[in-house]
């Protein structure tokens, strides 16, 4: 035949223009090894539209993904009746992904598994940023579809959020106005709730006095004004999204001036009475102890009591 050529000391055999009447044909081949022989048999599987036709091009998709994530990658086997006759392969960089018997692929710590329907991902990290391609080969290995998926997960500074500012503990009169800010960084949306006094660590939304719903404008800031005793004590924030929460405490003290000032006047005017009575006490002690010679030890217990 012309269109067979024997290279390398007969050792391979070059077909040229294979057409469908070379389809399964087969060549035999002997040799000997001493003390040996061997045979082989090589046949060849002719397609209508030969190997390595392409039926869908190249598809190319950006997708970004949150840290935490759960998603799903699907490689389309297009217009092939058999599924089970088509072999795929996933590939990450340009490097076949492989996996245990229950599908996990050990780089990712188990947050990948390869199924038969898909690349699933669990809970995804930044270890998944890169390329990610499927390539679907039927049995006579022409590759009937290429997808490529370039998955970018932004990198976090912090799981959960943190407050960068808490407004100081404060101490307020009677009737003036205090205000509590707080600010937080969070890369998620966090729900802001406000306690006052609460009974327990367990901070829940029901009793929270203060959230950033709807209703609420500024989550970040509790503005008291005509302050009372009843709003005194501790006042705790806590700012929390899907990584977790974060917990800050303002303390709150309230003092009455009137009520404290008329209390220091009575002790006042109390201290001045017994003052006055224990040295009227001085006196009279002092003129007995003439005449009972006991002046000295009289005079020393009564500049005791008048101290």
């Amino acid at each position: 035949m012309e269109r067979l050529e024997f290279l390398s000391n007969n050792k391979t055999l070059r077909i040229y223009d294979v057409n469908l009447m070379d389809h399964n044909r087969c060549f035999f081949c002997s040799y000997k090894d001493s003390p040996s022989a061997h045979e082989c048999s090589k046949c060849i599987y002719v397609g209508l539209f030969g190997p390595m036709t392409w039926i869908r091009k190249y598809k190319e998709t950006l997708l970004v993904k949150d840290i935490g994530s759960n998603f799903r990658l699907k490689c389309p086997t297009i217009d092939i009746k058999d599924k089970r006759k088509v072999c795929v392969s996933w590939y990450f960089n340009d490097k076949l992904l492989k996996a245990n018997r229950k599908g996990i692929v050990k780089q990712f710590k188990g947050r990948v598994r390869i199924r038969r329907n898909g690349l699933f991902f669990k809970r995804i990290s930044e270890e998944i940023n890169g390329q990610f391609k499927c390539k679907a080969v039927d049995k006579i290995e022409r590759v009937r579809s290429v997808n490529v998926f370039n998955i970018i997960v932004p990198e976090r500074l912090d799981k959960k959020p943190f407050f960068d500012y808490v407004s100081n503990n404060v101490t307020v009169s009677v009737g003036e106005t205090v205000n509590l800010e707080i600010s937080v960084e969070s890369t998620l949306h966090p729900l802001i709730l406000w306690f006052h006094n609460p009974k327990s660590n367990k901070y829940s939304i029901e009793n929270a006095f203060k959230m950033n719903n709807m209703e609420e404008r500024h989550p970040q800031q509790h503005i008291i004004e005509n302050v009372t005793q009843k709003d005194a004590g501790v006042y705790v924030i806590t700012a929390s999204n899907y990584f977790g929460t974060s917990v800050a405490k303002i303390f709150v003290d309230v003092i009455d001036v009137g009520k404290n000032v008329g209390q220091y006047s009575a002790r006042k005017s109390e201290g001045c009475q017994i003052k006055s009575i224990s040295i009227l006490l001085l006196s009279l002690l002092s003129t007995i102890s003439i005449n009972l010679n006991i002046r000295p030890y009289i005079i020393t217990i009564a500049e005791k009591v008048v101290q």
